[in-house]
């Protein structure tokens, strides 16, 4: 005799729905809730000194116009009070051939203590060009 397929119990995918809606939404981690800083965003070259707290997350966004070979790099390692997370390039948004896109730096405080990142903007393809350009930001966790 063959078995039947039970039609799925509506209660059980209510509650499996609801559980991975949970998962997903804490894992977007946005406003970090009352115990974790927001992210402190630095746009440009202008302002160098930064003052962030521990576990707290920031991001220095900067111009690049990587269709003229331009682009920021990070020079050398932080130091212990800061890690380095990721970058993201953002495009331009119009189709201008060299418009000037975005290039996103994101790092943590890890603990108490300062911390300098150095990027530079210049041509891989041409090193030590008297067009790079070198910032120094000057962090400070406290």
């Amino acid at each position: 005799m063959a078995r039947e397929k039970r039609p799925a119990r509506p209660k059980l995918v209510a509650v499996l729905a609801a559980t991975l809606a949970l998962v997903l939404l804490s894992a977007c981690g946005g406003g970090g809730g009352p115990d974790r800083p927001k992210a402190k965003i630095i746009e440009g070259t202008e302002t160098t000194d930064i003052t962030v707290k521990p576990d707290q997350p920031f991001v220095i966004v900067l111009e690049s116009t990587p269709s003229t070979g331009f682009t920021w790099t990070r020079d050398g390692k932080p130091g212990d009070a800061v890690k380095f997370i990721n970058e993201t390039v953002v495009a331009p948004s119009g189709d201008e051939v060299g418009a000037p896109g975005k290039q996103r730096f994101r790092y943590r405080a890890i603990k108490e203590g300062d911390a300098t990142v150095t990027l530079t903007y210049s041509r891989p393809s041409e090193p030590d060009s008297p067009d790079d350009q070198t910032v120094e930001y000057e962090i400070t966790v406290k």
